[in-house]
């Protein structure tokens, strides 16, 4: 289930990096848009970085809680 939510993250973000893109090059586009998109690209960047850090700081307070839980008889 959490490697799913990664793939959408990655997802939205390369998407919003897309519609960035399109604003830039488009001579309809303004730059309204392409500021909320890369704030938007921003924004799920940093959200899949927090995510992916509490995910490893669990992993790693399991496997420590798991080793001393073997110490005691």
């Amino acid at each position: 289930m959490i490697k799913i939510l990664i793939l959408i993250a990655f997802g939205l973000i390369i998407y919003n990096m897309g519609k960035a893109l399109f604003n830039l090059v488009s001579s309809k586009g303004n730059s309204k848009n392409l500021l909320k998109a890369l704030a938007l690209r921003v924004l799920f960047s940093i959200s899949l970085f927090y995510v992916a850090c509490i995910i490893k700081i669990m992993k790693i307070t399991l496997k420590f809680y798991n080793q001393s839980c073997d110490l005691i008889p």
